[in-house]
């Protein structure tokens, strides 16, 4: 080992881009609580452009795995990595891995550290069924919610949390290149939109079961088109091309409709930036909705019941809506008793479009908030 004046922490984040971003409170605490440590954060290579950087703590990511295996010079970071991880002691380790993965497990197990917490096992008071801390009142919260979770482990830890979830919420802290970024991006693109709304539109989905479908979305933006002018900014990967180019072919001709695409054409945090100047913000359950509550613009999300209550937007809820199909079965983690993941594809597109045009209805001052 070698000498340390400062005493090094190590969080373990697998997960995706709305993970990375939930998990930035946390590391605000732990670096406000002991200023003088080293905090590194290991996550997932997909993950890490959320926290690139962020000034609380080290990013360091694993590549991730293609079908034909890792290239030579993955094996090499990750080879690196991994000598990083173990040349150092730790103060404390912090496993926030959900499930059993022996990748991450045996990261967790082999660093040497004073203290280890592990969040799936250090619990047992956020089971499932519990309700703390919900902003959306009668609602039929199946499980905790991440932030819950999160707190609980510091709590745990002995860390003081005088708020609870409400002092370890997220926060990108954009720079002002990002915010050039955006603007520069807005206006040169946006030069032949009609006046109208802006909004940001986010029609990703990582897991298939929480894709709402492309041929929803596009529905909901004819309707809303048909009513005011629209100026729709599509984001998300890459992986997302095809998804534009249905909306483009399906909706792209619709009177009062402008499409932009904005997909893969920027980081994750210009994304966020992006929605930053729009109007208000619409999609699945993805990296989007929460960044947009993380940089205060008004959104809906719309919601299935898999893991109902982890992922419930954390923001005002005049602010930020959620549009869902409740049933007796939510919480089932994704595996359909009926086979159709009815909690989701049974909510119209007409819903969304009314809770939207409600919400901008709010944002804009032309009535309160229903009662």
């Amino acid at each position: 080992m070698i000498p340390q004046r400062r005493p090094h922490i190590l969080v373990i984040a697998p997960g995706s881009l709305g993970d990375a971003l939930l998990l930035t409170g946390f590391l605000r605490v732990l670096s406000g609580t002991l200023p003088n440590a080293r905090i590194f954060v290991l996550v997932p290579a997909r993950a890490a452009p959320v926290l690139r950087g962020f000034p609380y703590a080290t990013v360091l990511s694993f590549p991730r795995y293609s079908p034909e295996g890792l290239l030579m010079g993955d094996k090499l970071r990750r080879w690196w990595i991994g000598f990083r991880l173990l040349r150092r002691s730790y103060a404390w380790t912090f496993d926030l891995s959900e499930e059993n993965d022996p990748i991450w497990e045996a990261v967790a197990r082999c660093v040497s550290a004073s203290n280890r917490m592990a969040m799936r096992t250090l619990v047992p008071g956020l089971s499932r069924g519990d309700d703390s801390g919900a902003e959306h009142e009668g609602l039929p919260r199946r499980l905790p919610h991440q932030l819950d979770r999160l707190a609980a482990v510091l709590q745990a830890a002995g860390f003081s949390l005088l708020r609870g979830r409400a002092d370890i919420l997220p926060a990108l802290e954009l720079t002002e290149t990002e915010r050039q970024f955006a603007a520069r991006f807005l206006s040169r693109e946006g030069q032949t939109a009609p006046p109208g709304i802006r909004l940001a539109v986010c029609p990703g989905a990582r897991f298939p079961q929480k894709d709402w479908s492309v041929e929803r979305f596009a529905d909901l933006l004819v309707r809303l088109a048909a009513t005011r002018p629209l100026t729709a900014i599509v984001l998300g990967g890459a992986e997302d091309r095809g998804r534009f180019a249905w909306l483009r072919e399906h909706a792209g001709t619709t009177r009062s409709l402008r499409l932009v695409d904005g997909v893969g054409r920027m980081t994750p945090r210009e994304a966020a930036a992006v929605i930053a100047q729009c109007d208000a913000c619409v999609g699945n359950d993805t990296y989007g909705l929460h960044a947009a509550i993380a940089v205060e613009t008004p959104s809906v999300v719309v919601m299935g019941g898999g893991d109902f209550g982890q992922w419930l937007p954390w923001g005002d809820p005049n602010r930020h809506r959620m549009v869902h199909h409740p049933m007796d079965c939510y919480g089932c983690r994704w595996q359909c008793q009926s086979g159709d993941f009815a909690c989701l594809t049974h909510i119209r597109a007409e819903e969304v479009a009314a809770i939207l045009t409600d919400l901008l209805e709010i944002a804009r001052g032309v009535r309160g908030p229903s009662a």
